[in-house]
């Protein structure tokens, strides 16, 4: 019998640990479905997992963290750790994250045979992975360990790119985000959904809203449209202004101010570039550069844009942990890319199709958030 599961990527802040909880306690209390967290993060301590219901020490920025948000089933740390391998080896974070995920891939019969047993039982597995974006887009390490485990254990994975919904406020890291999430999706070669996270803190960073609401960023319908067009403009009536009020303005004074990059030219005055964005508030942040680096900056977000437009296959799901239905939500279209929807499972010692076991998780994750029960279940996570 095939087995089903997860694999949670994306960029360092991301929420990718924090999803992996919130979808564990959705599979245990709204799906009734076992679960096995796997955690492939070699800098991750999840040591002290077996205490995550104490939460208060969550908030800390330290590598272990992430122990009190979910319960780990299997630990790569076990088989090698990062920190271990920079100590023996004088590795860098970077090199010492690879050296372990080739480790990995030579002793990958070590995690296939920690995984039996929880494949046997029927569990849905959900893999925690590290942040570096060079795993996901060049590096065979991650894939080659992927397909060793779909073939030993018969198993059906997505692949969820997450990004934080914090880059929809400028058009430039949105369209990176764009270009490594078509990238990993190509490189796995899995069954792909990129997912934004953290929606329930737009407000926090948009101070008002954006021109487009967030339709816009998950259906990508045109992302030419979140890019701004540049304007040059040649009018330098208020070049003497500007200089008195920054300085006299020198070779690479920038000033941003409501929607405009005005850039110096020399000893005095200089052009003014105009940087009209059909998003309103999102504007870009340019660096200090002169206007022609301003030219090839956004000639390549133009390239960048043509490459995802070009694939036609990037689009987005918001999720909040805030928001069990909406983790039910991108659960349910999980189901549908593997193939799992079309099987049966059993819960409850009955024989239920998935369909109506969606149907009655959506209705209980509804129920708990209409009742106040957010606050409680975040504070499980």
């Amino acid at each position: 019998m095939p087995n089903w599961g997860i694999l949670a990527t994306g960029p360092p802040g991301a929420g990718k640990s924090t999803y992996c909880a919130a979808l564990q306690h959705i599979m245990q209390h709204h799906y009734g479905r076992s679960s096995c967290v796997v955690n492939l993060d070699f800098a991750n301590d999840v040591s002290n997992s077996s205490s995550s219901s104490q939460k208060e020490d969550s908030g800390s920025s330290s590598s272990s963290s992430s122990s009190a948000l979910y319960e780990c089933s299997v630990d790569v740390g076990e088989l090698i750790s990062l920190q271990d391998t920079m100590e023996s080896l004088a590795l860098g974070p970077n090199g010492g994250l690879l050296y372990c995920l080739e480790y990995l891939e030579e002793n990958v019969e070590w995690l296939v045979n920690r995984l039996r047993p929880f494949a046997d039982q029927g569990c849905y597995f959900i893999f925690d992975t590290p942040g570096q974006a060079e795993i996901y887009t060049y590096h065979e390490g991650m894939f080659k360990v992927l397909s060793t485990l779909q073939k030993a254990l018969d198993l059906r994975l997505c692949s969820l790119h997450l990004v934080d919904s914090h880059l929809c406020s400028e058009p430039f890291t949105f369209i990176a985000a764009s270009l490594l999430s078509l990238q990993s999706m190509m490189r796995l070669e899995l069954p792909h959904m990129n997912v934004l996270t953290k929606v329930d803190m737009r407000q926090n960073f948009e101070k008002g809203a954006a021109g487009y609401g967030l339709e816009q960023f998950t259906e990508m319908l045109d992302l030419r449209s979140v890019l701004p067009p540049l304007d040059l403009d040649d009018d330098d009536d208020d070049d003497d202004n500007y200089d008195n009020n920054n300085g006299g303005g020198g070779d690479n004074a920038l000033k941003h101010e409501g929607g405009e990059v005005r850039g110096g030219g020399g000893g005095g005055g200089g052009d003014k570039v105009r940087v009209k964005s059909s998003l309103g508030r999102i504007k870009p942040q340019f660096p200090p550069r002169s206007i022609e680096f301003l030219r090839k900056f956004h000639r390549l977000h133009e390239k960048v844009v043509e490459v995802v437009e070009d694939y036609n296959l990037i689009s987005f799901s918001a999720i909040s942990v805030k928001d069990p239905a909406s983790i039910v939500q991108l659960q349910e279209r999980i189901d549908h890319a593997t193939g799992f929807v079309q099987t049966q499972q059993k819960m409850g010692g009955k024989s239920v199709n998935e369909d109506d076991a969606f149907k009655n998780a959506v209705k209980r994750a509804s129920s708990s958030s209409s009742q106040g029960g957010r606050e409680e279940e975040e504070e499980d996570y």
